[in-house]
């Protein structure tokens, strides 16, 4: 298996909730306004967004959400799914080429997937999406 390559020491890996979004309707205007990915393991709708002014904390950085439905299992296998993909996000949201927000959708295929299997997906949608940054 590959290592994952870690930023710099001037990148944070923290994850803090300004950034995940939590509106519905957010949700709804990503998916109608933004672009899709389905990859095995999870869906993936995104936007770009526009560089906004200083002074919000969410302004500059990526935001994102995880969903897991009832259909993809029980409450912890979907609890785990969604500690994967977050992981994901956080350990890969500094090779970003440009804010977005993010909605993840996991789906059944996890299931018994470890985290290497995930997050090599979820650094394949960021190339191909041309999302990312080396």
């Amino acid at each position: 298996m590959s290592a994952l390559s870690y930023p710099s020491p001037s990148h944070r890996f923290e994850l803090p909730r300004e950034r995940v979004l939590k509106v519905q309707a957010d949700f709804a205007d990503i998916k109608q306004n933004g672009e899709r990915f389905v990859g095995r393991h999870f869906i993936a709708n995104w936007r770009v967004e526009p560089q906004g002014t200083e002074g919000d904390p969410s302004i500059g950085h990526s935001r994102f959400a995880v969903v897991a439905g009832k259909k993809v299992g029980g409450a912890v296998e979907r609890n785990r799914y969604k500690r994967l993909l977050r992981e994901s996000f956080r350990l890969n949201q500094h090779h970003f080429s440009n804010t977005v927000s993010l909605v993840l959708i996991a789906r059944k295929a996890m299931q018994g997937k470890v985290f290497e299997d995930v997050n090599k997906e979820f650094r394949f949608f960021l190339k191909k999406a041309g999302l990312w940054i080396a």
